[in-house]
């Protein structure tokens, strides 16, 4: 048995968990799968506690099973008795010809193989790893969403220029990164597609003088709820996509057009935007 934070809204004073039974773990996210009696559903909870074991309450079936064992091991306890008393002689030449039983030999089980639906578990849902394996898949419609949607936020942001490639300036290539997104029960609730650069051939201090991490630190928003606190301010949270495409760069760099939107010259494109790049 297991508690786990409830989700009905409760009064003050009522109860803030509920009480489950742990039946294993989720494939696809990282949580236990907990099973509630009293709405007779499995969820998928991270935040858990488990009791220790406790003795079962006293219940009909309890004490039902209870004497069922009493009268087994009053019945364990009498044959035990007639087995020490003397044996007469007919029982014994009986016990001295065994009856032979029939045997029955079983078929080798090491070539037996798991069905294929236990090997296609893993590939449920899975997230591709190139843009041709993302348009080829089952979820390939979804993906294109995706897909569209990052690259029509980067023109939004005029992000790039489309020119013709310089003689002596690296061109740096791109990527495609995908992310399924899932609710707390493990269904998916977005696709996520982002268009990254490889930096991996970029020279520090001739392609790039310092490096940024589009998160903030805790110490940082530790501060800022401090203060929010001490004024007696009102703190309001929002999502802004594609933030870091808000920051220029002074650097010249020059990206490849990505895979499924090149326009068949050799043209680049000159970033003017910062730009996830994947070091």
């Amino acid at each position: 048995m297991l508690h786990t934070h409830s989700e009905r809204k409760e009064k003050k004073m009522g109860s803030k968990t509920e009480e489950g039974y742990f039946v294993g773990y989720d494939l696809d996210t990282k949580g236990y799968r907990v099973w509630f009696p009293c709405k007779n559903q499995v969820k998928t909870h991270r935040d858990i506690v488990f009791e220790p074991e406790h003795e079962e309450q006293e219940t009909p079936e309890n004490q039902k099973l209870a004497e069922s064992e009493s009268e087994m091991s009053g019945e364990e306890e009498n044959e035990s008795i007639h087995d020490s008393l003397p044996k007469s002689r007919e029982e014994s030449e009986q016990e001295q010809d065994p009856v032979q039983q029939d045997t029955y030999s079983l078929r080798d089980r090491s070539k037996i193989c798991n069905p294929e639906r236990f090997a296609n578990i893993s590939i449920l849902n899975a997230e591709p790893e190139s843009f041709e394996e993302a348009t080829s898949s089952g979820n390939a419609e979804q993906w294109k969403q995706a897909i569209d949607e990052e690259i029509q936020s980067l023109k939004q942001n005029q992000t790039w220029t489309l020119v013709e490639p310089p003689k002596n300036q690296q061109v740096i290539d791109n990527r495609w990164v995908y992310k399924i997104k899932r609710n707390e029960d493990g269904s998916v609730q977005k696709y996520k597609a982002r268009l990254v650069a490889r930096g991996l051939r970029q020279i520090a201090g001739v392609d790039y003088n310092e490096t940024f991490s589009p998160v903030s630190k805790f110490d940082s928003i530790r501060i800022i709820l401090c203060v929010a606190a001490s004024e007696k301010l009102i703190l309001r949270q929002f999502d802004v996509k594609t933030a870091f495409l808000y920051g220029k760069i002074d650097e010249i760099l020059y990206m490849q057009q990505p895979d499924g939107y090149q326009d068949g010259t050799k043209r680049v494109y000159k970033l003017n935007r910062s730009f996830i790049c994947m070091v």
